[in-house]
């Protein structure tokens, strides 16, 4: 598979959301906006012979999290810390100071971002239809220094 249209196409949104932190910063917007930028999925590029968003693997459950946040020191910052993106709803709502209701996931990422102490995720829960079929993949990932595991259990097995 030809990556060259997706390359093209995450520097264009790249320069896109370069362009609206630089016109924030010309209208004094900068210290009282956020912004988040991310997508739904990744893209295998033919990693482990597949495209597309077929399994859980890095190339197609990780993408691009960007945060620009008013008050943080540090710019140009890269984490590796496992982020879902349910986690933006509580992240955003500590920022706005609004009361966390107990059907809000309790995840904030907003520690991490102040440069606050973080207690990082350990593991992930990552759900995947299978196309054209009346069954679920349930994938769990969890992510160490050692190794990451990903079990798939389809309706005939389980591997790891």
């Amino acid at each position: 598979m030809d990556a060259t249209p997706i390359c093209a196409l995450v520097s264009h949104t790249g320069d896109r959301v370069c362009q609206i932190l630089v016109a924030l910063e010309q209208f004094g917007l900068q210290e009282n906006i956020v912004v988040i930028f991310t997508s739904g999925y990744g893209e295998n590029l033919n990693e482990h012979g597949l495209v597309g968003k077929s399994q859980p693997y890095d190339s197609s459950a990780c993408v691009s999290l960007i945060v620009s946040y008013p008050t943080t020191s540090v710019i140009g910052q890269r984490y590796s810390e496992i982020i879902e993106t349910v986690d933006i709803v509580r992240t955003i709502l500590d920022w706005c100071g609004i009361q966390i209701t107990p059907q809000i996931q309790k995840w904030s990422f907003s520690p991490l971002i102040e440069g606050r102490d973080y207690q990082e995720r350990k593991f992930v829960f990552i759900e995947l239809r299978i196309p054209f079929a009346h069954s679920y993949k349930v994938s769990s990932t969890k992510q160490t220094s050692i190794a990451k595991v990903i079990l798939v259990r389809n309706s005939s097995s389980i591997r790891q």
